[in-house]
């Protein structure tokens, strides 16, 4: 039973500073409780290569001190009430493939440090207050599977060679202030696109308005009416 992990119990309180004696851990899951007040320092967590404190009550910042979790490749801290913004610090995070941050109240632009993270396949930044543009920079997340972004206010439009590799799935931009043309994705991966709620123009792409060389790929595509079929 010592191996357990102590997630989805009903732990309350909060992280006290004593937790840093525990620098030695690998793996902290922490999902699914009650508990409250601000994220716990990471400094000195060298070791640390999985960190879950999903579905908890915390505030304050989502990311403090980075500058140790080098070996970090799971960051998830999605649905809590975290704030602040997303740390430039995260590019130099070299060894991370997922980073979750759905549902919290984190403001601010995505940084565009974050396209250094080349190692990153799952990033989740939906149901927050971002804003501004998607970085161009992102284009070097040649890794990258699943991005999604929906639910905030970023603008500008998508950048055209976002989506690098033919394994990339899925990509949800809906409830957003993005506009331009819808660039010629590479289909041949996606399984999903939502692109719903937002201010697109312009011509749709033959991809998506050809229905038949969509095969059984899922597709959800609503755009202002100023876009039109070739």
């Amino acid at each position: 039973m010592s191996n357990i992990p102590p997630a989805e119990n009903n732990l309350i309180g909060y992280i006290t500073p004593e937790f840093s004696v525990l620098s030695v851990l690998e793996r902290i899951h922490l999902f699914n409780n009650s508990l409250t007040g601000t994220l716990p320092s990471l400094v000195g967590f060298s070791n640390l290569v999985y960190f879950d404190v999903e579905k908890n009550l915390f505030t304050g910042s989502a990311f403090g001190d980075l500058s140790d979790l080098g070996n970090v490749k799971s960051y998830l801290v999605s649905a809590n009430a975290l704030t602040g913004t997303i740390s430039p610090d995260v590019g130099r995070l070299t060894s991370l493939e997922d980073l979750w941050m759905l549902h919290n109240l984190i403001t601010g632009r995505i940084p565009a440090e974050i396209g250094t993270a080349t190692n990153l396949q799952l990033l989740y930044l939906g149901d927050n207050l971002l804003n501004n543009i998607i970085p161009p920079e992102m284009s070097q997340l040649v890794n990258l599977v699943e991005f999604y972004a929906n639910n905030n206010t970023l603008t500008g439009s998508i950048p055209a060679d976002l989506i690098q590799s033919s394994t990339f799935e899925q990509l949800r931009l809906q409830d957003n202030q993005l506009g331009g043309k819808i660039p010629d994705l590479d289909p041949s991966g996606l399984t999903d696109l939502w692109l719903q709620n937002n201010m697109f123009s312009g011509a749709i792409p033959e991809y998506l308005a050809d229905a038949g060389s969509l095969g059984t790929f899922v597709v959800i595509l609503c755009v202002w009416c100023s876009a039109t079929r070739h």
